[in-house]
C-alpha cells in the first residue's frame, strides 16, 4: 500500500526543523512571521462603517387657524382635501414646503396658520441691549437667533415673562423695555381720579385708575399720553406738570386765555411769538397750566371727556370730524383764534357746535 503524502512543511515549520530552537536568527524569525500575516484569514469582526450624514433635526412647532382651513393629503393646494379645522384650532406638526405636517397625509398650509394663540393680546418692546433668541421660552432652549439693541420687537407674552416674536422664538423679557431708547422720562400727576387704558387712546381697555395727585412717571407718545409701563397709558389732558392742590379751575382756564388777546390768527401757530390757529391756542392755553393737550382739534376732542351742559373752561368743537375748536367763556361767549384777520378774542359762540369736552 502506498504511503499517504503529507503535506509539504510550512517555511516556518521548516525553520523551526532546521534551526537550534533557542538560536534562530533574527532574519529567519523575521521571514517565517511574515508568512502568516500576508495570508491571514478576512477578521469575522462586524466591518467598521462610515458615520452616517448628519440629518437635520425635525422640530415640532405649535400654530392656530387663523379662520376655517382645509386639511389636505399632501403639501401643496392640488392635492385632495381630507377634512377641516376651525378658527383657533392649535395644530402641533412639522413644516414641509411651507406646509405643516399634523399627520399621516394631513396638511395645512401655512399662510392660513399664525403662532399668536386667538385673542393674545400684542405688545411692543424694545431690546435693552444685544439679545438672544431662542426656540423655547426659557434659558434651557437652544438659540436661534438674535436681535440688535434697540431693535423694536412686537409680540405676546408667555406666562412666564418672556416674549414671542414669531414661530419657536422667544426672548427674555428681563433683557426688553417697554419705552424705546433714547426716550425721555418725565413726571406728571393726576389732576383728578384718572383711568389706566392698555394703550395710548380711549379706545383701548381700562386696566387700572389712579387717584388725584397721583405721581406718574414714565414717557409721552406722539399723541400725548403717558406710558408708565407694559400696557398702561394715561390721557396727557388729566395730567399736570405741577402737584396739584385744588384742580384746575374754569376760572384759571380763562385768565390765562385772556393773556393772549390780540395776538393775530397765523395757520399752524402755536405760540405768542408765531401767532395762533385754533388748536394752536387751545393747546397753549393748557400747556400753561400744566396741561398737555393733543395739536389737533381731533386729537383734542378725543382727550376730553363728552359734556352736553358745558362749563367756563370746557372746549367747544365744530363738525363732527372737528374743523375748530374754542375755549367756553359762560353764557353762549367763546375764546378762539377763529380765521386770517382776526385776533384771539372773546366772541359770541356761532352756530354748526357739534360737542362740548371737558379737560379731565
Amino acid at each position: 500500500m502506498p504511503r499517504p503524502r503529507h503535506a509539504q512543511p510550512s517555511a516556518f515549520r521548516r525553520a523551526l526543523d532546521n534551526s537550534p530552537r533557542h538560536a534562530l536568527s533574527a532574519s529567519v524569525l523575521a521571514a517565517a512571521l511574515t508568512v502568516p500575516l500576508m495570508a491571514a484569514a478576512p477578521s469575522t469582526a462586524a466591518p467598521v462603517t462610515a458615520p452616517a450624514s448628519p440629518v437635520d433635526e425635525i422640530q415640532s412647532v405649535t400654530q392656530y387657524a387663523r379662520t376655517t382651513v382645509n386639511v389636505r393629503s399632501g403639501p401643496g393646494t392640488s392635492y385632495s382635501i381630507v377634512g377641516g379645522k376651525a378658527k383657533g384650532t392649535k395644530l402641533t406638526g412639522t413644516w414641509s414646503n411651507g406646509w405643516l405636517k399634523i399627520g399621516s397625509n394631513q396638511y395645512v398650509s401655512g399662510t392660513v396658520l399664525t403662532w399668536a394663540p386667538p385673542g393674545a393680546t400684542t405688545v411692543t418692546r424694545y431690546a435693552k441691549t444685544t439679545v438672544n433668541v431662542r426656540s423655547g421660552a426659557g434659558t434651557g432652549y437652544s438659540i436661534v437667533g438674535g436681535k440688535t439693541k434697540g431693535t423694536k420687537l412686537t409680540g405676546t407674552l408667555t406666562s412666564n415673562g418672556w416674549l414671542q416674536i414669531g414661530s419657536s422664538q422667544f426672548i427674555s423679557g428681563t433683557v426688553l423695555s417697554s419705552t424705546p431708547p433714547g426716550a425721555s422720562t418725565v413726571t406728571r400727576y393726576t389732576r383728578t381720579n384718572v383711568n389706566v387704558r392698555a394703550g395710548a387712546s380711549t379706545s383701548h381697555a381700562i386696566v387700572d385708575r389712579e387717584t388725584k395727585g397721583t405721581k406718574v412717571t414714565g414717557t409721552l407718545t406722539s399723541n400725548g399720553w403717558l406710558q408708565t409701563g407694559s400696557s398702561r397709558y394715561i390721557s396727557g389732558a388729566v395730567l399736570t406738570t405741577s402737584d396739584p392742590d385744588d384742580g384746575l379751575t374754569g376760572e384759571a382756564i380763562l385768565a390765562e386765555g385772556r393773556k393772549y388777546f390780540g395776538i393775530m390768527y397765523r395757520s399752524g401757530g402755536n405760540s405768542p411769538s408765531t401767532g395762533f390757529d385754533c388748536s394752536g391756542y387751545t393747546q397753549y392755553v393748557f400747556k400753561q397750566l400744566g396741561v398737555t393737550l393733543p395739536r389737533t382739534t381731533t386729537g383734542q376732542k378725543s382727550a376730553t371727556t363728552p359734556v352736553s351742559n358745558p362749563k367756563p373752561g370746557d372746549l367747544v368743537f365744530w363738525g363732527s370730524t372737528p374743523y375748530h375748536v374754542a375755549i367756553y367763556a359762560g353764557d353762549g361767549y367763546i375764546y378762539d383764534s377763529g380765521k386770517p384777520g382776526l385776533p384771539v378774542q372773546k366772541r359770541k359762540m356761532f352756530s354748526g357746535v357739534s360737542s362740548y369736552g371737558r379737560v379731565g
